[in-house]
């Protein structure tokens, strides 16, 4: 009875589309970059085409370490219908012109209002989380007013830059927060490069 329940669940399993398994992490070409203080970070290309707007990329997070840590990626609006990963920076190169801006997320939804609080992702030791991020949800850091990136067909190089923090939200209900094992520290990953086409 055992073996044949354990049989179906193997069939269901290797029955699910390998497509949705590769979408949700990097590429073997794109490894995850050099580990700092038990931290790995990497990012690939989600798509096979980069349009001059949206394009977008699949960012790694690993836990290179033989202990346990939790990431605080930014906040979540409206008790966690919205999940903003502000720590989460994008370095893009135009190769051509050398010009190279630090974009910050500015894509949080519209009309959503509530309480803040902080993004934790629990990571086991060799665990692995990877978000998806759109260049159409990046601002360039240096400009006011939030101009959100509009690439022009061209060659360009980017890498992601992560910030680890503790809490900073603390609210009076999840004060212990603050107690957790944050990872602490600036990690960036190895630069992909890719092209855009008109």
């Amino acid at each position: 009875m055992k073996q044949s329940a354990l049989s179906a669940v193997l069939a269901i399993t290797l029955a699910i589309p390998q497509k949705t398994a590769s979408q949700a992490f990097l590429r073997p070409s794109q490894a995850l970059g050099s580990s700092a203080d038990g931290l790995k970070i990497g990012i690939s290309p989600a798509t096979s085409t980069f349009p001059s707007q949206g394009a977008k990329f699949i960012i790694a997070l690993q836990n290179a370490s033989d202990t346990d840590f939790v990431l605080n990626l930014g906040v979540m609006v409206a008790n966690g219908k919205a999940m903003l990963p502000s720590a989460v920076h994008l370095l893009l190169t135009d190769r051509i012109l050398g010009r190279t801006l630090e974009l910050q997320f500015c894509g949080g939804p519209q009309g959503l209002s509530g309480r803040l609080d902080d993004y934790t992702v629990p990571l086991q030791a060799a665990a692995t989380y990877a978000l998806l991020v759109s260049l159409d949800k990046y601002c360039n850091h240096a400009t006011t007013g939030y101009v959100r990136v509009k690439l022009l067909p061209g060659q360009y190089q980017i890498s992601a830059r992560f910030d680890g923090r503790g809490a900073t939200t603390r609210n009076l209900d999840l004060q212990g927060v603050a107690l957790l094992n944050f990872w602490r520290g600036t990690i960036q990953s190895d630069i992909l490069e890719f092209d855009v086409f008109r």
